[in-house]
């Protein structure tokens, strides 16, 4: 048996040696060879299993990045949609230059490619369709505009922005996308749930005859300023238009996967069927399906809508992975194999000499190593030593453990048969090289166990001299987990990397100071800068100069205090632009917790923060809005905590609104109606969002039951779960009150149906009966059963009504309605009537013909009445043509439609020339507006009324006529029209208008006279009351008028007077006036002068001075005496004036006039010829 080596008394020992009566089993090479052939399958399976997997687990990560980018890129595409949304939720209007400065802020062709453009499209109603093309031709600049497709339809779109409005894009101006089914269904889709939706396959119409690609749009709905949406019917009312984008499918994929697409064939499908109807994009058109190695199909759901993806690798990729090492694995364990077994035969037959010669060392060994072969039996590595064979001659206990052996079993085992890192003849020369250098060797290799699983090892050695022989002294340490997490690492960091280049977001990477190490790509695309440029703190360069001190203290505070980094700034762009980015980053710990490196990422949310702003402003005026609606609105979460109410609700249930909020709902509805409200509630999903409930509620201190609609809408979070419900609620108490009256009257109804004094009847097709009341077959004698299915209208009719009805049908079919058709209805007893029929049909939705409803009146009686009127109305025209006065009569139109023989002889004009408001053109112009006002005030209160104008003569004379008119009425009391008669009253008209003048006007000047300028002077200073304005007063006397009278007469003296007349009325204004007030004395009253007394006495000077001036003006006169020659005669007269000056009413009009000729005696006593002011006192 074995010995030990060594001893503590320094006996002659051994190290472990051979039996001596070992016995060579030559059996056993046999046996290793068959356990290391199988050990070598194992090795083989096991290295192609883990190519294998490799290669599924890279397909499967890019199979994810794809569908990942493709959600990412249509979600961006929205985000550019719901800032331009914000445009039209921000503001009443969008102006096409604040479109088109928005789009071109977005910068589409470099960060969205595959976009079109951004364009709106345009409700337009067919009733305002040439308004709006004069509007857009003007407001675009081109007059060619016009909405295309040109069919009929209920209404248009038109696409009347879209930007960049250029190249293709022109070709889409004035489009009706409506039109098209397929984008007719996602502008529904949109506008019915106020979300983002993207339409089917199809092919753009911007679209040319080159590079034609598949293509698609996605919609959002614009609805109009403030309008409300918590509907589905609300949305569809207040639908403005639409903001969209088209895509062209090959052109957006290739900027979502670019030259990553180069080892797949990515495919995809509008919707979950793959065929070649549904393609959108196929990566590698061209592709053999036999050379697929992998193959997966995705569904994604991008905008409400689903899209296949169907990925398949490339022979390329599958090269990637395809290598020798499974191969490699068998050739050398083969090889190793057979050598093992040469090695063992060997070292069965030379085991006794190695053991002869560790007898000797260890003789050696004893003297000088006690000590340090109890530090090597006890080493925590695997220590062992080697002679110049390669035969082990020490070890530790440790490395005899890392191979699984006994210390007996190591002992004299040779380096052959535990090292599986190294083939034949490497291994052989990598152990002599220990042995032949001074230098201290360290190298990785592999050890084999006793159990024949093999693991990596770091060996260190050292050649050694020892009792004279040459020794090899190494150490073992394994290095299993430290290498799966180096591979790990390394497999980690590759995928980062791919990762990295793939996200949008710009990626970056620090050292635990700060320092940076890493940028994407995107960094670089972005700044413009070189990776150098940026390495270090150059990542601090493109900040805004006003977020460059804030970032550098934000991120020096997070590496001091190893915490995250967040912060929102602005970025410089290559092109100088700034835009705000969301700054993250995140520490990267080691084993001992310390950070070894920082991780982060920059978002680019210019248009979050634009939508942010004008959701904002949006939720403002929509908290606003929901504010002052009259509805009552609450919003609860799911366990009924109410949020939020507005105004109405408190007001409707008498609560305040602290009471109310935190607390649930339940208090204000009726008990009873409490299971059948959370039954509805809980039919809210995030497919059927919207749910309206009717139950009662408890209203007030009163606890009033009262009936109320709630349209009850449901939000919900991204994994589709209810989070909260917005309640908008009216009252429907009365509605309710008069369905239960409606449901009671339901049989009055049918019984007045039956019995109606009319006769209802339905008609199929074929014209037969399918059903008819009671009236009509009463008239038509005959029972229910006789008629149905069975007879027509026509069976009942005279033969001329019979022709009447078959002409009149087919019209009705293509029509839908015939109107007042009489016939002539014989029943089956005899009795003969007339009734007047109105029809309506009945289409099914696909427009089917499906019945008729009609209604039958019995006009028997007023075909009588209507033949007696007829005699009447010749009576009455014969009455009436023959009649001394003018007559007409006017319909319910207010047109004039028959006027009398008298009227026509009288105007001179045709019965054509004068109906309608022919008769009007013989009014004279004055009259005219004072005439109809007239007319058409008694024409709208159904009321007699009298008036008077001149009417043209047929000899061009207007004559004075007096018209009175009278309401007609028929039978039933229901207005008609007018009747009226005009007389001729010029000479009264004549007597009464020189009347007023004798009574009014001075008969020898044609002044005012006494009376009417007192009348004048009081509205006088009631408007001077009014507007607080000075007027004046001037009462004048004739100097030097009795001589002339004396000498020559009182015919002389009255030509004076009517000179002084007319030089008086020219002196001053239309407004004013000039009376005269009996014998030589004249009064002029001066109207509104001003607010300043002053300026207003001077102003009343002036005049007063130019009444002077003019009076003084010689006069000179002719005169003939029969008989005798003329006679020249030239007069001197002048003026004394008294002048008052007044405002408001200080005093009365008589005292006015007394102090104004007061003031004229004045002047008179002063030497004539001259002005006196006089003072209110």
């Amino acid at each position: 048996m074995k010995q030990s080596h060594f001893n503590g008394n320094g006996s002659p020992n051994h190290f472990q040696a051979l039996n001596s009566g070992f016995t060579t089993h030559y059996a056993l090479p046999w046996v290793v060879l068959l356990l290391c052939l199988a050990a070598t399958g194992l090795f083989w399976n096991s290295s192609r299993l883990q190519t294998d997997k490799a290669f599924h687990d890279y397909f499967d990560f890019r199979v994810r990045q794809a569908v990942i980018l493709t959600e990412q890129r249509i979600l961006a595409q929205e985000q550019v949609l719901r800032g331009a949304l914000g445009l039209f939720v921000s503001s009443k209007s969008v102006e096409r230059d604040e479109f088109h400065r928005f789009v071109t802020s977005q910068r589409l062709e470099e960060n969205y490619p595959g976009i079109q453009g951004v364009g709106f499209s345009l409700i337009v109603p067919t009733a305002a369709m040439q308004q709006h093309l004069a509007a857009i031709r003007k407001d675009s600049g081109h007059p060619e505009y016009v909405i295309w497709p040109d069919e009929p339809r209920e209404f248009y779109t038109s696409i009347i922005y879209l930007e960049p409005f250029y190249g293709r894009n022109l070709r889409a101006f004035g489009y009706d996308m409506y039109s098209e089914p397929v984008r007719r269904a996602a502008m529904d889709n949109a506008r019915d749930s106020g979300l983002a939706s993207i339409s089917g396959k199809v092919t753009l119409v911007q679209e040319t005859d080159k590079d034609i690609q598949s293509g698609f749009l996605i919609y959002l709905p614009v609805y109009k300023h403030g309008a409300p949406q918590g509907t589905i019917q609300e949305r569809r009312d207040n639908i403005l238009g639409w903001v969209y984008s088209p895509l062209r499918m090959n052109d957006l994929a290739l900027g979502m996967f670019g030259e990553r697409s180069e080892d797949l064939d990515i495919e995809i499908y509008d919707g979950e069927t793959k065929s070649p109807e549904t393609l959108l994009f196929d990566s590698k058109n061209n592709h053999d399906p036999l050379k697929t190695y992998l193959s997966a199909t995705q569904t994604i759901n991008v905008a409400n809508h689903i899209w296949t993806l169907a990925v398949h690798s490339m022979p390329t990729m599958a090269f990637r992975f395809k290598n020798n090492t499974p191969n490699i694995v068998a050739a050398t364990g083969v090889t190793l194999s057979v050598l093992m077994t040469m090695l063992v035969w060997m070292l069965i037959n030379g085991r006794s000499r190695a053991m002869a010669f560790a007898k000797a060392m260890n003789i050696e060994l004893t003297k000088e190593n006690e000590k340090n072969l109890a530090l090597l039996r006890n080493a925590s590595d695997g220590i062992h030593i080697l002679d110049i064979h390669g035969n082990i001659v020490e070890v530790s206990d440790s490395f005899c453990k890392m191979l699984g052996y006994s210390r007996d079993e190591v002992l004299g085992m040779n380096f052959h048969e535990w090292d599986a890192g190294f083939q034949e003849p490497e291994l052989t020369r990598v152990f002599k090289q220990q042995f032949t250098t001074d230098q201290r060797s360290q190298f990785e290799t592999r050890h084999r166990r006793k159990d024949g699983s093999t693991f990596d090892v770091e060996i260190s050695g050292a050649r050694m001299m020892l009792g004279g022989q040459t020794l090899l002294f190494n150490s073992s340490r394994d290095i299993t987990d430290r290498k799966k997490t180096i591979e790990a690492l390394i497999l980690s960091e590759s995928e980062f990397h791919l990762l990295a280049e793939a996200v949008p977001q710009i990626v970056w990477i620090t050292r635990a100071d700060g320092w940076n190490i890493y940028f994407n790509q995107q960094w670089v695309d972005y700044t413009g800068l070189t990776l150098e440029e940026s390495y270090g703190h150059g990542w601090n360069k493109p900040f805004h100069p006003d977020d460059q001190q804030r970032a550098w203290e934000a991120w020096q505070n997070a590496v001091y205090n190893n915490g995250s980094y967040s912060l929102e700034c602005r970025l410089r762009r290559h092109d100088g632009v700034y835009h705000w980015w969301l700054i993250r980053g995140s520490p990267a710990l080691d084993e001992d917790g310390k950070v070894y490196k920082w991780f982060g990422t920059c978002t680019d949310i210019e248009t979050i923060k634009a939508a942010e702003d004008a959701l904002k402003a949006s939720e403002q005026r929509y908290r606003g809005l929901l504010a002052d609606q009259t509805e009552f609105i609450c919003r609860f979460r799911v366990d009924g905590t109410v949020d939020y109410v507005n105004r109405a609700y408190c007001h409707y249930f008498e609560m305040d609104e602290e009471t109310i909020l935190g607390s649930t709902w339940h208090p204000v509805a009726f008990k009873e109606d409490l299971p059948f409200i959370n039954m509805q509630l809980a039919k809210l999903s995030a497919t059927n969002p919207v749910v309206t409930i009717e139950n009662r509620v408890i209203v007030g201190k009163s606890q009033e039951i009262r009936w109320a609609q709630f349209v009850n809408r449901g939000f919900f979070d991204a994994q589709g779960s209810l989070i909260e419900i917005q309640a908008i609620g009216r009252d429907i108490t009365q509605r309710k009150d008069l369905e239960e009256k409606l449901s009671a009257s339901n049989k009055e109804l049918e019984d007045l149906y039956e019995h109606a004094p009319c006769g209802y009847h339905s008609l199929n097709i074929n014209g037969t009966f399918v059903r008819i009341n009671a009236t009509e077959l009463e008239w038509l004698e005959c029972s229910k059963e006789d008629v149905i299915n069975k007879k027509k209208p026509t069976d009942f009719f005279t033969p001329a009504s019979r022709e009447l009805f078959k002409n009149a049908f087919p019209e009705f079919l293509n029509n839908g309605s015939v109107n007042n058709l009489e016939f002539e209805l014989i029943g089956q007893k005899g009795t003969q009537r007339y009734v007047i029929l109105n029809a309506t049909a009945i289409y099914d939705a696909n427009g089917n013909f499906l019945t008729s409803r009609s209604v039958m009146h019995d006009i028997s009686e007023l075909k009588m009445i209507q033949a007696a009127l007829t005699v009447s109305e010749q009576k009455f025209r014969t009455m009436a043509n023959t009649a001394p006065v003018l007559i007409w009569i006017a319909g319910l139109d207010k047109m004039c439609h028959w006027f009398n023989q008298s009227w026509l002889i009288f105007t001179g004009r045709s019965m054509e020339q004068e109906m309608g408001n022919g008769w009007a053109e013989g009014v004279h112009p004055e009259d005219m507006q004072r005439c109809l006002d007239t007319y058409n005030d008694a024409f709208n209160a159904r009321q007699p009324f009298s008036m008077e104008f001149r009417l043209r003569r047929y000899d061009g004379i207007y004559r004075w006529i007096i018209d009175n008119g009278t309401p007609m009425f028929d039978a039933q009391g229901q207005f008609t029209g007018y009747i009226g008669s005009c007389t001729d009253i010029s000479e009264r008209h004549d007597m009464e208008e020189r009347i007023h003048k004798l009574a009014f006007y001075d008969p020898l000047t044609n002044l005012p006279n006494r009376r009417l300028l007192d009348d004048r002077l009081a509205q006088a200073m009631a408007a001077s009351k009014r507007s607080s304005n000075y007027g004046a007063l001037f009462f004048m006397d004739l100097d030097n008028f009795k001589p002339l009278n004396d000498v020559y007469g009182h015919n002389v003296g009255d030509l004076l007077l009517i000179e002084v007349a007319k030089r008086l009325a020219s002196c001053v204004r239309e407004t004013d006036t000039v009376a005269r007030f009996g014998g030589d004395e004249f009064v002029v009253l001066l109207h509104e002068l001003g607010s300043d007394k002053n300026d207003s006495q001077s102003q009343a000077l002036l005049i007063g001075e130019k009444i002077r001036h003019a009076i003084a003006d010689p006069y000179i006169f002719t005169l003939e005496h029969e008989g005798q020659t003329e006679q020249v005669v030239t007069h001197y007269c002048t003026t004394s004036m008294g002048c008052l000056i007044f405002k408001d009413q200080e005093i009365s009009p008589e005292d006015a006039l007394k102090l104004a000729d007061a003031g004229m005696y004045e002047a008179k006593e002063s030497g004539r010829n001259s002005i006196k002011i006089v003072e209110n006192l």
